[in-house]
């Protein structure tokens, strides 16, 4: 399985966040950090992270 969300997730320190982070990698997931303004075409300069999980 693989999504792009916001970086945020990768140094949120909230519960949901911390909770997220645990189960990528105990499911042996990762995250990527894409390149800056990788969506900049598209209107936004959010900074993203593709996060993948095997299946």
């Amino acid at each position: 399985m693989a999504a792009i969300m916001g970086a945020g997730i990768t140094v949120n320190s909230d519960r949901k966040s911390q909770n997220f982070r645990a189960m990528v990698q105990d499911h042996g997931g990762e995250w990527e950090a894409l390149p800056e303004n990788a969506f900049k075409e598209s209107g936004t300069g959010v900074k993203t992270v593709m996060v993948t999980i095997p299946c």
